[in-house]
């Protein structure tokens, strides 16, 4: 049995409070897809130092380009939830709404792409 997840109250404290646990120090996610990716790189953290090594060069690349830091947080802002309502599709249990929010993700990633092209 593992304990360090526990003890190192990477999602919880020991009490079983999120707050003061690392997730909720850390968690800036603009969009639910993002929490639940921050959550999964919790709970699975790398181990090869050829990926180690190249999630931070992504921080570091953030870090040091502000104005294309606010340029994606601004576009992540307004982007709907694809998992949640690819999922409601793939279980016809999507709404009207569910698809103009699609349209609208879908807008989005260009200007996303351009962002990240252009640096």
């Amino acid at each position: 049995m593992q304990f360090a997840p526990y003890f190192l109250e990477l999602k919880k404290t020991l009490q079983g409070e999120v707050d003061g646990s690392l997730k909720s120090i850390i968690d800036h996610a603009l969009t639910a897809a993002g929490a639940r990716l921050l959550t999964h790189r919790l709970d699975h953290p790398l181990c090869e130092v050829k990926a180690i090594q190249e999630r931070l060069e992504s921080v570091r690349f953030f870090v040091y380009h502000e104005d294309i830091r606010n340029e994606m947080r601004k576009h992540l802002k307004t982007m709907p939830d694809f998992e949640r309502i690819l999922g409601r599709v793939f279980i016809n249990r999507s709404h009207p709404q569910d698809l103009f929010k699609l349209c609208v993700g879908l807008q989005l990633l260009p200007k996303i792409t351009q962002c990240l092209v252009v640096s």
